[in-house]
């Protein structure tokens, strides 16, 4: 039995920018990078990871987050509103759907990470 190499991905994000073709749809997903400012101690968007997502089906939905499962096919370039060179995550879904998620955003102390 052969094992493939295959980088696989599952995230939750913000669903942007769909686009229907005869072969399936294309959209952006978009996860905020947050961090806490130590002068205030408030948690701040400080970018934003990017996955360029396709699905082999037509897709639509209400939703403003969705959640994606598929296998991350490369990467692409862009130039950001300031002038540096920003990189999103090229992502073949293979499953979407719309994402439970509560009102209130869990946020991530960096602190408790255990690397």
């Amino acid at each position: 039995m052969a094992i493939r190499n295959e980088a696989t991905i599952e995230v939750t994000g913000w669903f942007n920018n769909p686009r229907s073709f005869d072969w399936g749809t294309a959209f952006q997903l978009t996860v905020d990078v947050r961090k806490k400012n130590d002068s205030t101690g408030e948690w701040e968007t400080t970018d934003k990871t990017i996955y360029d997502c396709t699905i082999g089906e037509q897709f639509s939905t209400d939703a403003k987050q969705v959640s994606v499962a598929g296998k991350i096919t490369g990467v692409n370039t862009y130039t950001k509103k300031d002038g540096t060179t920003g990189v999103s995550i090229k992502v073949r879904a293979l499953f979407i759907d719309d994402a439970l998620v509560s009102a209130e955003p869990a946020i991530f102390d960096e602190s408790d990470a255990p690397f």
